[in-house]
């Protein structure tokens, strides 16, 4: 079936015997380490810190953003899941046409990583470019 290519061609990776057990168990110990270790290397921003010295920090944040702004959580939950929907689609449909119309089911996959690599050091340049124009702005 050219379906099941596709999906052995993405699934392929170390066997499952490799990350079983305790070298699971320890893997997902030193993610938590090295996540802990940067956030507590991580300050808060000084206005965060100057409206918690102030006391003027709401009890209930979740809360409160869920009952005064319903509309916006919507819209931004709505804009977020139609572009990774779009995304997705477009993948799935490209590794597919690959797979079954040009035998060539490594080419697509191939290219996927190459742009999620590209993209994992691009996005924070965008975001500290955005950053500085709307700081400055």
């Amino acid at each position: 079936m050219p379906q099941s290519s596709v999906a052995e061609t993405i699934t392929q990776g170390p066997p499952r015997r490799l990350l079983d057990g305790k070298k699971r168990v320890l893997t997902s110990a030193m993610l938590v380490a090295l996540g802990l270790w940067i956030r507590l290397g991580v300050s808060d921003a000084p206005a965060f810190k100057e409206l918690k010295d102030s006391g003027n920090v709401a009890k209930t944040p979740l809360h409160d953003a869920l009952t005064k702004f319903p509309r916006l959580l919507l819209v931004t939950s709505g804009l977020h899941l139609a572009q990774n929907s779009v995304f997705y689609l477009i993948t799935v449909y490209t590794l597919s046409y690959l797979a079954d119309n040009r035998d060539d089911s490594t080419a697509g996959v191939t290219a996927v990583m190459i742009a999620s690599a590209i993209g994992l050091f691009t996005e924070p340049l965008w975001g500290g470019a955005l950053t500085k124009s709307l700081v400055s702005a």
